[in-house]
């Protein structure tokens, strides 16, 4: 409920910049961006993986574009290290894969 305020009030202040919230893991999530006003998203678990029980970000990337690939920009962020990594993602429907400690 708070989301609409905050969309509005980014948009205010940074000149009318996208809002793309990190962290989207299930298609309830994504389909709630988009009810709410959402630019685009962030698949990503904000490293997760590192604690048991959370679900792999890819896992959840194709489902995601599946149901709300059509309506909005989906982004992909989730410790890729090389380019198969991004080649997955963007396989699965990533508009766009952020890099964050890639090896060459």
């Amino acid at each position: 409920e708070k989301i609409p305020w905050l969309i509005k009030t980014w948009k205010g202040i940074s000149g009318r910049k996208p809002f793309c919230p990190k962290g989207i893991q299930s298609v309830e999530d994504a389909k709630k961006a988009v009810e709410v006003g959402c630019d685009g998203i962030m698949v990503s678990n904000h490293a997760g993986r590192q604690v048991e029980g959370a679900i792999a970000s890819l896992d959840a990337l194709e489902n995601i574009v599946a149901a709300v690939g059509d309506k909005m920009y989906i982004m992909y962020d989730s410790g890729d290290r090389g380019a198969s990594d991004i080649a997955m993602a963007l396989a699965l429907g990533a508009k766009f894969v952020w890099v964050g400690r890639l090896w060459v």
